[in-house]
């Protein structure tokens, strides 16, 4: 795993006053600053950073939380700003060379001379650069419009679009802005000029009241979830550009901490769900309402979203986590019937006949769960807004057959009536991903999507070919509703 930096430096209590002449305090420590690629960061020191601390460092493999941060300068000139830290090892040696190792949640690199712990509440905006997902985006491109060589001049006049879209999210405001990301002539040693174009996407983030850090952090996961939640494919966005406020002065730079990345390719084409100009009349609406849902629904939403971005499950547990989220997204609705009307009187009726008091209660007791509806019946009634996509008949009898599939995997350890684990992969291998495409399509309805988006999805998007081949191996669709070259049942990941 090639590391996002890997530098040294020299790093100092943030609390320290920073010298007047070199930039660097009187008790600054060389040391070594690496975050591999999911924003794990971890910094070995030279030395020991003696500051009320000499008792604690005195043991070996110590183990403690720091309430104060470290700043530091690399040598690239960059300066950086490490909190939430942890001491993982220490040594304080006469005799040999004491040294000690930190991790970090959170790391900030760029102009950040001078920061303290109080300036990291005072990011007013952040910028993510959007990689990757230019399918998704419909990034506008750079044209050659025109070309005409004179002597031995050749002349190229290009053209390229720029644009931003802003959406009014709640207390904050949403940005999306399509431009340039360099255009800069080079001289090569032969006399010759080269010119370079690239293109950029920024999505910016930016509310009038404070943010820290943390609410940060939390922002861009939500951000990469509801992505992921539009595309159909876990992005993998770009580390947040903030700005704090040092004195008069506005610092930014880059802030790194630990988070789930996912190692696939890039999304392409044929994956997605959606695309930025099919939703950008309601993406403002749209990121609102997942907030809003994500929060009211909880492992409901999240449970999905961690199958998505999970590359590799057991099937069985992919298949179970599923059913999970589906059943504690049904759960928190109050909207939707908890039980059953007529087993709930009949209870009331048996328990009525029963004399004696302690058996009364004893028999109540053994019976409060009896009136609750079947799996069966709570992924029907959750199935039902989809019933415009997907016949309500063939979405009864899907759902029967995931409570008894379920019931199989958790009460016999596999399917009943038969001992082969082949065959339970292959009926998981069938189920679960028209499982997965029904309750991707559901948290989509949820958080307002356009019932024809959904439909596009389902019919007409370049990800269509592969959702119906899905709903028609779990028996959602007819069969001759796919293409030949992808009826083949793929292999189950394991």
């Amino acid at each position: 795993m090639t590391p996002i930096l890997d530098s040294r430096g020299h790093f100092w209590w943030s609390d320290h006053l920073t010298g007047e002449i070199i930039g660097l305090p009187d008790l600054s420590v060389a040391g070594r600053l690496t975050i591999d690629e999911s924003g794990k960061i971890l910094l070995e020191l030279d030395g020991i950073l003696s500051d009320g601390l000499r008792t604690m460092l005195d043991s070996f493999n110590t183990e403690a939380i720091i309430t104060k941060s470290i700043a530091g300068l690399l040598y690239d000139s960059d300066y950086i700003f490490l909190t939430k830290l942890r001491l993982v090892s220490s040594h304080f040696g006469s005799q040999t060379v004491s040294r000690e190792k930190y991790q970090a949640i959170y790391c900030l690199r760029g102009d950040f001379r001078g920061a303290r712990d109080e300036h990291l509440s005072t990011v007013r905006n952040f910028n993510i650069k959007l990689t990757g997902i230019d399918e998704w985006l419909k990034t506008p491109r750079i044209r050659n419009i025109d070309e005409t060589a004179e002597g031995g001049t050749v002349k190229k006049v290009f053209e390229y679009k720029r644009e931003e879209f802003q959406f009014s999210v709640a207390n904050a405001k949403l940005s999306f802005r399509f431009d340039l990301d360099r255009d800069f002539f080079k001289d090569s040693l032969i006399g010759w000029k080269e010119v370079s174009f690239g293109q950029t996407a920024i999505l910016r983030y930016e509310r009038e009241s404070l943010l820290g850090i943390e609410q940060v952090r939390e922002l861009v996961v939500r951000l990469q979830e509801f992505f992921a939640l539009l595309m159909g494919v876990y992005p993998d966005l770009d580390w947040p550009q903030i700005t704090l406020k040092v004195g008069d002065a506005d610092n930014g730079g880059t802030l790194y901490f630990l988070r789930n990345r996912p190692s696939g390719e890039n999304p392409s084409l044929a994956d997605l769900w959606s695309s930025f100009p099919s939703i950008r009349s309601s993406i403002g609406a749209l990121f609102d309402a997942f907030m809003t849902t994500r929060e009211q629904y909880g492992p409901g939403v999240y449970l999905y979203l961690a199958c998505l971005r999970a590359e590799s499950m057991f099937a069985e547990n992919r298949f179970t986590t599923l059913i999970t989220g589906l059943e504690s997204l049904y759960r928190r609705d109050s909207s939707l019937p908890q039980e059953s009307s007529n087993e709930k009187a009949r209870i009331d009726r048996v328990l009525r006949d029963v004399k004696v008091e302690s058996d009364k209660n004893w028999l109540r007791k053994k019976l409060e769960t009896r009136a609750e509806l079947s799996l069966q019946d709570r992924l029907s009634r959750l199935f039902e807004p989809l019933s415009q996509f997907v016949e309500m008949q063939k979405l009864k009898v899907f759902a029967e057959k995931c409570a008894n599939l379920r019931n199989d995997v958790t009460h016999f350890g596999g399917l009943r009536g038969t001992t082969t684990y082949h065959d339970l992969l292959t009926e998981l291998g069938t189920i679960t991903p028209g499982l997965s495409v029904l309750y991707h399509a559901l948290l989509l309805h949820r958080i307002g999507m356009a019932p024809t988006m959904i439909e596009d999805a389902f019919t007409s998007a370049p990800v269509s070919a592969a959702i119906r081949r899905d709903l028609a191996r779990a028996g959602l669709l007819d069969v001759a509703m796919i293409p030949d070259r992808l009826s083949k049942t793929p292999e189950t990941r394991n």
